[in-house]
């Protein structure tokens, strides 16, 4: 072969291209199913036809091949992917035909090398925008309707919904709302892409729905919560970004409705590894009430028909440039008093704890210290103060008490109990757990069965007060945490 001819001795390779042809408008033509068999060898020649009779470039250096069928082009854009180059497909509505499309440098610096650039130029494709985009959705061809297409150092940015969730495309990453890597369209390289919480470093990030959040995500804003950096290792790139931000977060219940008779952590869809780390939670609960259902209405019936006239009582870019004054250029510190109502404070909340050898509840602990410290801080400078005194500390101390009597309680003792949002298991769900699992070791280990049936289980447990509900929900959450097994059907045994 030359440069503009081939000469095809192979049968395969013969029948392969000449399947495909290069007639105008046949939407039904498609590679022979045996084509992924070639070798790579074989492949390049194959595809060095196809580029040569079907496919031309653009005066920016663009590659496209044209078809009317887009099973077709389909299946050459996943065989071109066998050398490293990618492409998309787009649909051309004058003539109902679709284009595959080139245009990385990487991948044109790959195709160049490894099965060549056409020879044709076309001068009318320059300025083709991806309005329709071919996307593999579990290994079914589907046409998604682009929302926005906008440049972005060099690359195109694709905007759509994944499952319910707004996520981004971007070059074949997706996006959330901490960091990526993603390539330059044209030098190829990677390079960081900072997410909220990075962009949101030393100032406020408000997330809605963070019951919502995908498992990725809670990983990378558990990190962000605990150490203020989020961390990224993708594409050989290394980084640790600063991410020290305050975060005002709201969520759901899980059931719709908030259920008091029921823990706090059961009431919400987010792990206690998250929870803890959030120095306030508070539950806003839609009780009936005649006068403030009253006041409600009438409120939003005002608004809607003097809407113009309605104005905060703080415009919010005076709002804005306040709380970005007070948090660079206030640093207030702590006076010997406010210091002292704080420890007194810490210390006369665990004292009974002490006393009754760990048969109360702990109400707080050194997390929660570290908290009312900041939120006194806080308080002194939302007010531009530089010293914290005893009202800051006494506002904290009231927002934490008021806080714990909320989240923060032991719903069958009504003891404060912070193990309740540290862990997810108050002291009296812990207790349960112990004797439950007392029984299955005195069951198996001293009578010597090789595993406690429920029943029997039950059955021990009838005089310390726990309904057989509660012992089944127990023993459940026991098996998913992996500390019993079940050696048969509701016979269970303690995993050494």
């Amino acid at each position: 072969h030359n440069d503009r001819d081939i000469i095809i001795k192979d049968p395969m390779i013969f029948r392969l291209a000449s399947h495909i042809g290069a007639s105008k408008k046949n939407v039904e033509r498609t590679l022979d199913p045996n084509i992924h068999l070639l070798s790579n060898n074989l492949l390049k020649i194959f595809l060095k036809k196809i580029f040569t009779e079907l496919g031309f470039r653009d005066v920016v250096g663009r590659v496209y091949v044209k078809h009317y069928s887009l099973l077709l082009l389909r299946q050459l854009s996943l065989l071109l992917k066998r050398f490293g180059v990618l492409s998309v497909i787009t649909r051309d509505p004058d003539d109902d035909s679709f284009y595959m499309i080139i245009s990385d440098r990487a991948s044109l610096d790959m195709l160049e090398r490894e099965i060549g650039i056409p020879d044709k130029v076309e001068n009318n494709y320059q300025e083709l925008v991806y309005t329709d985009l071919i996307i593999d959705i579990d290994d079914r061809l589907s046409i998604t309707k682009i929302k926005e297409v906008w440049l972005e150092k060099g690359g195109v940015m694709y905007d759509f919904t994944i499952n319910n969730t707004e996520n981004f495309l971007v070059e074949d990453y997706i996006v959330h709302n901490t960091a990526s890597v993603l390539r330059d369209r044209s030098t190829g390289e990677y390079y960081l892409e900072a997410g909220a919480l990075v962009l949101g470093d030393l100032g406020v990030v408000c997330i809605d729905e963070i019951d919502k959040m995908r498992e990725e995500d809670r990983v990378a804003i558990h990190e962000a919560l605990e150490q203020q950096t989020v961390s990224i290792s993708k594409a050989g790139i290394h980084a640790v970004l600063n991410a020290r931000a305050s975060v005002l977060a709201a969520g759901n219940p899980k059931y719709g409705r908030y259920e008091e008779d029921r823990h706090f952590i059961d009431n919400i869809n987010l792990p206690p590894t998250i929870l803890s780390r959030f120095d306030l939670i508070f539950v806003l609960r839609d009780k009936p009430s005649p006068d403030e259902d009253r006041r409600l209405a009438s409120y939003i019936v005002e608004a809607h028909s003097r809407y113009e006239e309605l104005k905060p009582l703080i415009e919010p870019d005076l709002l804005r440039k306040y709380i970005a004054y007070a948090r660079t250029h206030v640093k207030p510190v702590l006076k010997e008093e406010a210091r002292k109502m704080l420890v007194d404070f810490f210390v006369e909340m665990r004292s009974a704890v002490a006393e009754s050898k760990g048969i109360v509840p702990l109400p707080i602990t050194a997390r929660q210290m570290e908290a009312l410290i900041r939120m006194a801080e806080a308080h002194a400078r939302m007010a531009l103060k530089d010293v914290v005194d005893e009202e800051d500390a006494s506002e904290a101390i009231r927002m934490m008490l008021l806080m714990l009597s909320q989240v923060g309680i032991d719903v069958e003792t009504k003891a404060i109990d912070i193990d309740a949002i540290m862990t997810g298991k108050p002291t009296s769900k812990r207790r349960k757990i112990h004797e439950i699992e007392d029984v299955i070791r005195q069951i198996t280990k001293l009578e010597g069965k090789p595993c406690a049936p429920l029943s029997e289980i039950i059955s021990r447990l009838q005089d310390r007060n726990i309904p057989q509900e509660e012992i089944e929900r127990l023993l459940n959450t026991l098996y998913r945490e992996g500390l019993v097994t079940q050696i048969k059907i509701h016979c269970y045994k303690l995993v050494e």
